[in-house]
């Protein structure tokens, strides 16, 4: 296939293009390198530019449909084939219905195809207003199924009997290809899903491994030949490795295709939001045919494409094979391309990045979890970290034997939503953009953060995109007092399909002793779609060795990343983002963690049925007041704990008990289940409707609140405290928070929730 040109034609479409088919003269085309937003060239509104290439399929080809998936297209899009429409989205004459961030996929009948001859593709667009231009990279195949149709069914179903050509789908559902209604077949997630399609084998592609392009993956998928396994993209659960929106290409063994009614079946896992495979099955003819020179199977490609790795185009063809033989399980094979291009003569520096990226990904696969870390550390963190790299070092950090220096994961929280106030950020809270161009900050204590992009050319950028919105997804706002959506991002939409960077880099010191390190992230507005925003977190030391890594998977419905951090420490973190538009961030919080506290009340004695846990207590107790990390990492902290859900389950069980819970799950930022544990302590201490309850919150509740005052605890244990303390006497409460003296605890009403803003 050949390369993509540009021309720039103004304010009108010159529609007589559409039908050019003559060679791309230099000075009347440019030569561009897609993803190409054109409006640093022509940045007036409301114009339109064309893109074309040539490409030609052999006459083995012939009577296959041609199948364009070309990306998104900022702004409207008209394509055609040989001057033949072939599709469109979006209206030139309406801004409203730009589509800008719309995927094209459009089939050419075989008839329009000329085979053995060149085809022209051209595509006029128009550009309302921003950047204009193809936004994602190209692929055109050949399609192998005719008409364009699947059987699906919903469920995991039994492969050794789904994928045998006997079994009888007649009863399956028939489904269109491209499949973009997934949802609204299956609208819970997670689901699994089954396609099952049938295709005659060209005459001219017998005796030859074929390269197949399956589409997009959401989120991962199985592939059958006439009853064999031929691929994996991505790992199903219990051991789920997400392979989002990324391309399912594998190799179908010349010995498995035969001439008529071959069956693919095809099983896909949709952990969240958009789900499916997307697209056709297709042979990648463009890498197919570039192959030719090289053999005609797998193990061929792979012996004799090393001889072509001083040559760039040699170290592109084998750095895409390399990817198909991964997916088909010829993992010693990928891997060995993926070094020999790491180290190829002439190999610039992005190259060497992408193909050592894709060895630890090899080693990942091939479960050597240890080397693959190891050729992790000696990445560049000053370029962009593809995205089977971030995601196969995430899935490593995640183990339950993986410990780095000074920090622990302590996992997401998904529950507190815009309220972050009530447990994040007593001591330092940025709200990222929330005063766009600036952060709004608060809390007890601040350090010095910066923010910058990863390529020097390129600005973080401060973004508010919703001044006030109902959406609970939103962060809440004290000053305005209403949810408002604000993040900082790295203008990444200029090719959002890529894992080009540039990336956001945040420098921020950790101060002496343990802190909670707090994330939150929301894709508020990509996340139901095809291209949802994919993130990854790259934390690195001083020495700019990789600590953690940490995949976030898609994360509309909004969440908080959590690490417990032993300072002194100045960490840098790399927000990457895969596959999809810009990298965003709307919350930073750091918080002081204290350690495990004797309990502070005098209460009733321990029965000696417990002395056992006071004294494995008491030891936790010392053993967390020279550092919490080894503590919470210790698989007795899991047992102790255990141990203590059991006898608060028991009748009447004593204060101490919820306490020591309450305690253990505040340490890990687990908050609902502490604020549970620690209402069920007040509950025993003081309780409610007790004759002398007044004289108890006097004497008992309200200087225990100061007391967790003094040590941090977060706001919602204040709150607990406060309204207990002023149940039988409201007229009580605007003095006791004084003597808190933490002015975020004056930003709500009584019950906890946000106070409206005056009219």
């Amino acid at each position: 296939m050949g390369g993509w040109f540009f021309r720039a034609v103004g304010g009108e479409p010159h529609s007589e293009l559409a039908s050019f088919t003559g060679p791309l003269k230099p000075g009347e085309w440019t030569p561009v390198k897609l993803p190409h937003e054109f409006s640093r060239v022509q940045p007036a509104p409301n114009s339109f530019a064309w893109y074309m290439t040539q490409i030609v399929l052999p006459q083995s080809y012939a009577g296959q449909d041609l199948f364009l998936d070309l990306g998104m297209i900022d702004d409207a899009d008209a394509t055609f084939v040989n001057g033949r429409a072939a599709g469109g989205k979006g209206d030139f004459n309406k801004q409203t219905l730009s589509a800008w961030n719309q995927h094209r996929r459009y089939t050419v009948p075989a008839q329009n195809v000329r085979f053995g001859q060149p085809n022209t593709v051209a595509i006029v667009v128009k550009n309302f207003t921003g950047l204009g231009g193809l936004m994602g990279q190209p692929f055109i195949g050949a399609s192998l199924v005719d008409p364009p149709k699947a059987r699906f069914a919903a469920g995991d179903l039994p492969a050794k009997e789904v994928a045998q050509p006997e079994f009888d789908d007649s009863k399956w559902t028939e489904v269109p290809l491209p499949d973009e209604e997934w949802d609204k077949r299956i609208p819970k997630n997670p689901a699994y899903g089954w396609y099952r399609m049938r295709f005659d084998l060209p005459e001219g592609l017998a005796g030859r491994d074929l390269l197949l392009d399956l589409g997009m993956v959401y989120d991962a998928a199985a592939c059958y030949l006439n009853g064999k396994p031929i691929g994996n993209c991505g790992r199903f659960p219990p051991d789920f490795f997400p392979q989002t929106a990324g391309r399912f290409k594998c190799v179908a063994p010349a010995e498995l295709l035969q001439p008529k009614a071959n069956l693919v079946t095809i099983r896909v896992y949709n952990d969240d939001q958009f789900g499916g495979i997307v697209g056709l099955p297709c042979v990648d003819f463009g890498l197919q045919e570039r192959l030719a020179a090289y053999g005609k199977s797998a193990r061929e490609w792979s012996l004799t494409l090393p001889k072509a790795l001083d040559q760039p185009v040699g170290r592109s063809l084998a750095f895409d094979l390399s990817e198909a033989l991964l997916h088909s399980g010829h993992l010693d094979e990928g891997l060995a391309l993926a070094e020999q291009c790491a180290e190829a003569p002439g190999a610039s520096a992005p190259e060497r990045q992408k193909a050592r990226a894709r060895a630890v990904y090899a080693l990942f696969l091939g479960g050597k979890t240890d080397e693959a870390w190891a050729r992790f550390e000696k990445l560049d963190f000053t370029q962009p970290i593809p995205f089977e790299a971030a995601y196969a070092a995430s899935a490593i950090s995640r183990q339950d034997n993986f410990s780095p220096a000074g920090l622990a994961y302590l996992g997401p929280d998904t529950t507190t939503g815009p309220d972050w106030d009530l447990h994040y950020g007593v001591f330092h809270a940025i709200l990222c953009a929330m005063g766009a161009p600036f952060d709004f900050q608060f809390g007890v204590g601040r350090v010095k953060y910066s923010i910058r992009a990863g390529d020097p050319e390129e600005h973080a950028r401060s973004w508010l995109g919703k001044r006030e919105t109902p959406d609970r997804r939103a962060l809440f706002d004290p000053i305005s007092r209403k949810l408002r959506y604000s993040s900082w991002d790295d203008a990444g939409e200029r090719h959002p399909c890529d894992d080009a960077g540039p990336d956001i880099i945040l420098q921020t010191p950790i101060p002496k002793g343990d802190h909670l390190l707090t994330f939150y992230l929301v894709d508020f507005d990509w996340f139901g779609g095809q291209h949802p925003r994919l993130q990854s977190l790259t934390l690195l030391d001083e020495a700019d060795r990789p600590l953690f890594v940490l995949g976030t998977g898609r994360f509309g419905r909004g969440r908080y990343e959590r690490f417990l951090v032993e300072g002194p420490k100045n960490l840098t973190v790399r927000l990457s983002k895969h596959r999809s538009a810009c990298v965003v961030l709307s919350g930073l919080f750091i918080d002081q963690v204290a350690p495990l506290q004797p309990c502070p009340l005098s209460v009733d004695r321990t029965p000696e049925a417990l002395t056992g846990l006071e004294e494995s207590y008491s030891r936790l107790v010392t053993r967390c007041a020279d550092g919490l990390l080894g503590s919470v990492r210790d698989p007795a902290f899991s047992a102790f704990e255990a141990e203590l859900r059991k006898a608060a389950s028991t009748k009447h069980p004593p204060p101490p008990v919820f306490w020591w819970l309450a305690e253990c799950e505040r340490v890990r930022a687990r908050w609902p289940a502490h604020v549970s544990s620690l209402g069920k302590f007040l509950d025993s201490v003081a309780p409610k409707g007790a004759p002398n309850y007044a004289e108890l919150a006097r004497d008992k509740i309200g200087p225990f609140g100061i007391e967790l005052h003094n040590l941090g605890f977060s706001n919602a244990a204040l709150f607990l405290c406060t309204e207990r303390y002023v149940a039988s006497a409201p007229e009580r409460r605007p003095v006791y928070l004084r003597q808190l003296r933490r002015g975020s605890l004056d930003w709500r009403g009584p019950s906890g929730q946000p106070k409206e803003a005056k009219k």
